[in-house]
């Protein structure tokens, strides 16, 4: 071979290598000039179902070169639950960075498991470099929450005092994500003295129920009418408790005590009039009005009752009141001496009619002494001394 073509060999030679790290060089290149890194901030927050949580996502440009980056999530997305990156697609320079937001939508109770950790993974893809794309996680941590509901059929009941009045409620979990165990309490106002027996301690799953029994029972003096009681369903957060509005009616239970003032027994002259007091108690758990009345079958015949006041109105719990000469008694004018005249005022309940007492007087006629005698015939006779005279008399009780 001539010394012409081996330097022509020599120099062809030379530009092929020259020209391959030429391509070396430039593939480097372009690696180092699309370089970046992508991080998630916070990695983890915790929520409730529904809220939504926002995450910040920062893109370093690392390369020498600007670019755009897209991004998007690369994770299965829960059920119920919405993530988006917004905005999604970012232009950042050299060296430079910048921040995106992660929007993350927690699903409603049921897409959620109270206690645990949903993990997601997002991706950040180089425009000017198809191969160049880094990812970034995090998690959400799904937060407990409690709830019930509570129904009841019946919300009130009517009971007497020292009886029992028990209720059925149903309890449901309808508010939960977890289970929970419920423990129950009430209040009310005016219920010192009552009892109530409440139940145990219940464990629920989301969305599941169960009936509890809840007995109140009022004192044996509790007063009548209307009591309301708020039955608490309390989960073990210890600060969650749903409640329903029971109420008891105390039924009202008449009762009456009546009293002599004075004496309950008086002598009496024929044809005069005597005179009785008495007092009447509310012995009852409510006000009531007490109607009077003379039993007449207790007047013996010629004789005569009456009453001054027909109605005791509106006495309280525990109240009293004298009826001064109330009864009035009047003896007929032929009334034998020593007759006694039994006579009842009935005292009745307006309530209860069949609730009464009796107040009993007790009148006896006065012997009255009022004897006539008169002699019979003449009354003046002339005698000698030492003979007897005999008058006749006649003696007459008038």
């Amino acid at each position: 071979m001539s010394l012409n073509q081996t330097n022509w060999l020599a120099i062809a030679l030379t530009f092929v290598l020259a020209g391959l790290f030429f391509v070396l060089i430039s593939g480097s290149a372009a690696a180092v000039d699309y370089d970046h890194v992508v991080a998630v901030t916070p990695s983890q927050q915790s929520g409730d179902p529904e809220d939504t949580l926002t995450f910040s996502v920062t893109i370093d440009n690392e390369g020498t070169s600007d670019d755009t980056y897209n991004l998007g999530i690369s994770s299965t997305v829960p059920t119920g639950w919405e993530m988006y990156i917004l905005p999604s697609q970012i232009s950042i320079g050299d060296d430079k960075s910048d921040t995106v937001t992660l929007y993350v939508e927690i699903g409603n109770r049921t897409n959620t498991a109270g206690g645990k950790a949903e993990n997601f993974l997002i991706y950040c893809q180089s425009v000017g470099e198809a191969n160049n794309n880094e990812t970034a996680s995090g998690s959400v941590f799904q937060n407990k929450v409690y709830g019930t509901s509570l129904t009841s059929e019946t919300t009130q009941i009517s009971v007497d005092p020292n009886n029992a009045a028990t209720f059925s409620v149903t309890v449901k979990s309808d508010k939960a994500n977890t289970d929970d165990t419920i423990t129950f309490s009430q209040t009310s106002t005016g219920t010192d003295d009552w009892s109530f027996t409440l139940p145990g301690s219940v464990t629920l799953d989301p969305d599941e129920s169960t009936t509890v029994s809840f007995s109140v029972t009022p004192d044996i003096e509790a007063l009548a009418g209307l009591k309301s009681i708020n039955f608490f369903a309390n989960s073990e957060d210890g600060t969650t408790s749903y409640s329903i509005s029971l109420t008891v009616r105390v039924n009202q239970l008449p009762e009456l005590e009546v009293s002599k003032v004075g004496s309950s027994a008086q002598d009496i002259e024929a044809g005069k009039r005597a005179y009785y007091s008495f007092e009447v108690i509310n012995k009852g758990n409510a006000v009531d009005s007490f109607d009077l009345s003379v039993a007449s079958d207790s007047v013996p015949v010629g004789w005569e009752a009456s009453l001054d006041n027909d109605e005791v109105s509106s006495l309280g719990v525990g109240q009293s009141i004298n009826l001064t000469d109330v009864l009035v008694v009047k003896a007929p004018t032929d009334a034998a001496a020593d007759v006694v005249a039994t006579i009842l005022v009935k005292v009745s309940s307006q309530e209860n009619s069949s609730v009464y007492k009796n107040f009993t007087s007790r009148s006896t006629v006065l012997q009255n002494y009022d004897p006539k005698i008169t002699i019979v015939g003449q009354d003046t006779q002339s005698a000698n001394p030492d003979v007897e005279v005999t008058y006749n008399l006649k003696v007459e009780n008038q």
